[in-house]
């Protein structure tokens, strides 16, 4: 099949179209796997927190009874 001018231009323009948008979303990608990371390491901190709390907590409970 014969390409026609009109054709090929409105290809031409489609790809490049869909080269700005693979360069747009690319960054969108990265960062959202970037906030992936930084959520599980954020729960990670927490989970150490709450684990020094709880130990803390038990020291303080233990030291505090009427004996």
């Amino acid at each position: 099949m014969l390409e026609t001018n009109d054709s090929k231009n409105s290809r031409e323009l489609f790809d490049k179209i869909n080269i700005k948008l693979q360069i747009i979303q690319e960054p969108l990608i990265n960062f959202e796997d970037q906030i992936k990371q930084l959520a599980k390491e954020h729960y990670k901190i927490i989970e150490i927190i709450k684990d020094k709390y709880e130990g803390f907590r038990e020291i303080i409970e233990d030291n505090t009874k009427i004996k």
